[in-house]
């Protein structure tokens, strides 16, 4: 129930995960793209060009605000997933709120290093893009956002996670075991039930043989008919029990 309960989730979780997927390869795609156009103005058009080598091209300034194009929808998509492991809006927040100001102070940087209208608002050269206040700041308000992000995920993760013992294991083996009553053919069903009850007729006898073991090897090895009488009473509470798990999973 908790599954089909899940299930439109999981298909909205699958078509947004696709669309991320989209998303980065349009951004990246064009990022590329103005990465070459930027080589050919420096290496080609503008060759020994020094006039040109002191101002800031357009394809330089718009990257950061593509990185923060790819970036910001992934760090939601995780914010949201922290959320959903912690149920709580007090962790989410915050981290949203920082994938929003990374945003907003990228795009102040790109408008300011940009061309404008105003030329007494122009900032065109790396000296003086390099004294704006923003520049300064995206960078480590990036590096909290994707901090903070990582170690909730790697929190609420380890904190969800739980281990399997093999009596655990041998439950869920007895149960997905019960499910295919209705999926699996007769003999299918037969032969599936013969190696569950063998692995655990394994099981015990490991276990048991282990304990007998142990019983045996307590024998003070300086006295030779105290050892061999632990081994042999082992060996016959070994080939009892062996016996047992033959009439119990026969």
């Amino acid at each position: 129930m908790v599954l089909r309960k899940d299930v439109p989730f999981l298909k909205f979780t699958l078509k947004f995960a696709r669309l991320l997927v989209v998303w980065e390869l349009v951004i990246d795609t064009l990022h590329s793209t103005l990465l070459l156009y930027m080589i050919w103005q420096y290496l080609i058009d503008n060759f020994s060009n020094e006039a040109f080598l002191e101002v800031t091209p357009w394809s330089i300034t718009s990257t950061a605000a593509l990185t923060a194009l790819s970036a910001c929808p992934i760090q939601i998509y995780l914010s949201h997933r922290v959320k959903k492991l912690s149920g709580s809006w007090v962790v989410f927040t915050p981290l949203f709120i920082l994938s929003l100001a990374e945003v907003w102070i990228t795009r102040h940087c790109d408008l300011n290093t940009n061309i404008t209208s105003d030329k007494s608002d122009r900032i065109d050269s790396y000296y003086n893009a390099s004294r704006l206040v923003s520049i300064h700041i995206k960078n480590p308000v990036s590096v909290a956002t994707d901090v903070s992000i990582s170690v909730c995920l790697i929190f609420y993760l380890r904190k969800k996670r739980t281990g399997i013992r093999p009596e655990v294991a041998m439950g869920h083996r007895d149960s997905k075991l019960q499910n295919t009553d209705h999926t699996f053919p007769l003999p299918s069903r037969r032969i599936a039930e013969d190696i569950l009850v063998e692995r655990k007729r394994q099981y015990y006898f490991q276990v048991f043989s282990g304990v007998t073991h142990g019983f045996a090897s307590r024998g003070d090895p300086n006295i030779p008919d105290e050892r061999w009488g632990r081994e042999q009473s082992a060996q016959g509470i070994s080939g009892w029990f062996h016996r047992f798990l033959d009439e119990r999973f026969a």
